[in-house]
């Protein structure tokens, strides 16, 4: 694929998880696709043009070095977060589902396909902006992604996919606002600019 056609393919999976998740979760469990293709296309492509836009709309607030550690934050906790989920979830869906590793890649990288855009959103706006907040909240749209996916990708009752969606859900969401935590201590980066 060509840079246009995949980029293309990404933006169309994204709107199809966005606007009708049930249906593209049919999509995606058909699907056949490399690992480290999907985890380039999806998560650090993405990443990378978001924490550009990060640097951008923070460098409207803070000086230009502030704003390149806060993108540099932002891809750095994505990634790692996607990954780190990832890894969590494989050892936990491990007991319930025989094809765990594509199935749990599946669900953690597709989940951050939904959460990444409107957390970076985010974090291009200091924390004291309404319109900062307003797209924070939005991330838990991932979690009925999430959901979705659980119940197109894996065949368990009622009681295990809401355990585990609880706890994928909790990683999606906690994990990148940890290691922002983190790495804002490391790179001394003011929270509140």
């Amino acid at each position: 694929m060509t840079r246009r056609t995949r980029l293309a393919f990404v933006l169309s999976r994204l709107k199809g998880l966005l606007l009708a998740p049930g249906r593209e979760w049919k999509v995606i469990n058909d699907e056949r696709l490399g690992r480290v293709t999907l985890f380039r296309d999806f998560i650090v492509l993405p990443c990378a043009l978001l924490s550009l836009l990060v640097v951008l709309l923070r460098w409207t607030t803070a000086d230009f070095s502030v704003a390149l550690r806060w993108g540099v934050i932002n891809l750095a906790a994505c990634t790692a977060g996607c990954y780190v989920t990832f890894r969590v979830a494989r050892v936990f869906l491990a007991a319930e589902i025989a094809e765990v590793t594509p199935v749990a890649f599946k669900l953690s990288l597709y989940t951050f396909v939904t959460y990444i855009p409107f957390r970076s959103l985010s974090m291009g706006f200091s924390s004291r902006e309404f319109i900062g907040e307003l797209l924070a909240v939005c991330c838990l749209y991932s979690i009925h992604v999430l959901y979705s996916g659980l119940g197109a990708l894996a065949s368990m009752d009622a009681a295990r996919r809401r355990g585990s969606c609880f706890l994928v859900g909790l990683l999606v969401i906690c994990l990148p606002w940890i290691f922002t935590r983190l790495l804002t201590i490391v790179f001394r980066v003011p929270i509140n600019i």
